[in-house]
């Protein structure tokens, strides 16, 4: 493989970051405003089908790719940094084709009218306030992180809640 694919293949993986964190973004509006239509969710989860048919194009691609290969090339630092590269995309896939699922399944919740009330994670929530806002009382919290499987210490912006019946 040419030293041109492999910059094209670095191409095509940074176009999948991109696309995987933009259908995250319409997610999450979609989850926060609640006024997303079955057909613009359907139009998403087509645009994440796109992606993930894209990301095992590029992983088909990454696959044969063997840096040994370039080993004779003149200048030893442009070897490094082939495999340094080489080894970067492939943890990029991995965490673009989790990414890609995850979308998928929130999207698929949508479209099915799932039943339960959920709610992203905003930069300074926190357990106490969230339990205040959704439950009517902070000493809830308790149950929002038992509800979601979380750990106490795991809330992160972004983050989709499940929030359980009020008491």
């Amino acid at each position: 493989m040419a030293l041109d694919s492999l910059r094209e293949l670095a191409e095509d993986v940074g176009d999948l970051v991109d696309g995987v964190t933009a259908a995250q973004a319409q997610v999450a509006t979609a989850l926060q405003t609640g006024t997303v239509t079955t057909q613009q969710i359907r139009g998403l989860r087509a645009s994440v089908a796109g992606l993930q048919a894209d990301a095992r194009e590029v992983r088909g691609a990454l696959d044969p790719v063997d840096v040994r290969d370039y080993l004779t090339h003149e200048r030893g630092a442009d070897v490094i940094g082939l495999w340094t590269w080489e080894r970067e995309s492939r943890h990029q896939l991995l965490v673009v084709e989790q990414r890609l699922r995850e979308v998928d399944e929130a999207a698929e919740d949508l479209e099915f009218g799932a039943r339960q009330r959920v709610r992203v994670v905003r930069s300074g929530d926190t357990w106490q306030s969230l339990a205040q806002e959704l439950l009517g009382d902070w000493r809830e919290w308790a149950r929002l992180v038992e509800a979601n499987g979380l750990d106490y210490d795991s809330l992160d912006s972004g983050t989709v809640l499940v929030i359980p019946e009020r008491r």
